[in-house]
């Protein structure tokens, strides 16, 4: 099926933060929700037969999509900011910290793109595509319409992963499958990602290298600050 999405060039290489000690390798099953067979995530596979890896062109992004789940709540940071001296008592803790532990568990990987196609769904072309084609699925969700915004949105999840389940099933005009999706992060318009989509024949990926995750890392100094997060000793 050739549905004329459009394509966007792979970024060489791809960062990718993960548990150690392979932080490049593909989700365990195990984990999935056994209610939807995902793992909860933005392009997750609807009906769980295929597994997403996802990756970013920096390790910046890496970083941001990681420790975003940590940033304070706006409520909490406004509450605090309304407290007044409290005299004696000791003072309040800071909102979000990040635990220690997260950095000695996990490894960031780095890999080179060899061979990808890669469909940006964000793309004018892609979303009256989308528009056309997946309209029963707009008004199951009840969307009037589906921008550059809604692929975005952080819920439902369940609405971007039937957007997978569908480029996953086209193709290019030339006929080659698409090795994943190349998005913008809901965290800023300069961190740009991609998810890729497991299956044969979809990508060539080589020259990996694993590291663990120094503290000093500049690019990890700087998602903290951007989160306005801090990690605990």
């Amino acid at each position: 099926m050739s549905d004329g999405l459009s394509v966007h060039p792979p970024a060489s290489p791809l960062y990718r933060v993960g548990r150690a000690p392979d932080p490049l390798a593909w989700p365990d099953w195990q984990y999935a929700d056994p209610a939807t067979a995902t793992f909860g995530n933005r392009w997750d596979d609807p009906s769980g037969l295929y597994r997403v890896l996802y990756t970013s062109a920096s390790r910046l992004g890496c970083y941001l999509e990681c420790l975003s789940r940590y940033r304070p709540d706006p409520q909490v940071v406004a509450g605090l900011e309304a407290i007044k001296d409290n005299g004696e008592l000791p003072p309040t803790a800071a909102a979000g910290i990040v635990p220690a532990s997260w950095a000695k568990n996990r490894m960031i990987g780095r890999v080179d793109v060899a061979k990808g196609i890669f469909a940006d769904v964000a793309a004018s072309d892609s979303l009256g595509i989308l528009n056309r084609q997946m309209a029963a699925v707009l008004i199951e969700f009840n969307l009037s319409e589906l921008d550059a915004a809604t692929i975005r949105l952080k819920a439902p999840r369940d609405f971007t992963q039937r957007v997978s389940r569908f480029v996953f099933e086209a193709s290019t005009k030339s006929g080659d499958l698409f090795s994943g999706i190349y998005y913008r992060s809901r965290l800023g318009d300069d961190v740009e990602n991609f998810a890729l989509f497991e299956g044969p024949d979809r990508w060539v990926l080589e020259n990996d290298v694993k590291q663990p995750i120094e503290l000093d890392d500049p690019e990890l100094i700087e998602a903290v600050r951007i989160l306005g997060v801090a990690i605990g000793d």
